[in-house]
């Protein structure tokens, strides 16, 4: 069967976020994450502090009235931002993405590059989405992806952190924590900050970086591959 461009688009999508889901699916048992089914064959919706998430799993989802939580965000398709008190919006479904996505402000998201199937490779690759507001964290949990093992302590963590600091941006990624069978030694690290307006210098553990780029409202760089014991930390004036 040949799949059509945004049948293939909306499938990448879904794999490069999964690490974020796979993340949320594993607090489940112990926060206030909603994962929910709105209607059992077409939609399943997913919410927590810094993403709105609506996916349409059926062939006729068209426009969707969704009612964002107040603060605001950004429409990750679009880039257009939303400062919302409550209020309910309704947007038409991209026909290139899996659903709509919105991000707000703070959010921290560890995205990786598109993969043939989940787990054709290590997670050894991660690109970190970054939209800075005041001070912010995000935990990142990792295992093997096959085993029971987490439940044993065969699991990783990493916390990232982000503060905005006298009009630029700092953003921190902390040594792992812990460990499972098989995890990479390294990971090689992308960052796509947040910034309004494109900013004076870049630089990486204090050192001046100068092959970065500005795209879309983005800072974008690359780190290279990192120990995972390491700290690395960004600074965007």
């Amino acid at each position: 069967v040949d799949a059509s461009a945004a049948d293939v688009a909306k499938v990448t999508v879904n794999r490069e976020l999964a690490v974020s889901y796979t993340t949320a699916l594993r607090e489940l048992a112990d926060s206030d994450i909603s994962v929910y089914r709105r209607t059992v064959v077409r939609e399943l919706s997913f919410e927590d502090e810094y993403l709105m998430l609506t996916l349409c799993t059926g062939t006729d989802c068209v426009t969707e009235a969704v009612t964002i939580t107040d603060g605001a965000w950004t429409d990750a398709w679009s880039g257009e931002k939303i400062v919302s008190k409550g209020e309910t919006f309704t947007r038409e479904y991209p026909s290139n993405r899996a659903g709509l996505l919105f991000i707000r402000e703070g959010a921290i998201i560890p995205t990786q590059p598109d993969v043939e199937y989940l787990g054709a490779r290590p997670f050894d690759r991660v690109i970190l989405k970054v939209y800075p507001h005041g001070d912010s964290a995000y935990t990142m949990l990792d295992d093997d992806g096959e085993s029971y093992e987490y439940e044993n302590g065969g699991i990783a963590s990493t916390l990232f952190e982000s503060h905005e600091r006298d009009g630029g941006v700092e953003v921190v990624v902390n040594p792992v924590q812990g460990s499972f069978k098989g995890m990479p030694s390294e990971r090689e690290y992308s960052f796509r900050i947040q910034r309004d307006s494109r900013p004076a210098s870049v630089s990486l553990n204090g050192a001046a970086v100068q092959d970065w780029t500005y795209e879309d409202g983005m800072v974008c760089l690359s780190a290279g591959k990192v120990g995972v014991g390491e700290k690395v930390v960004v600074s965007v004036r």
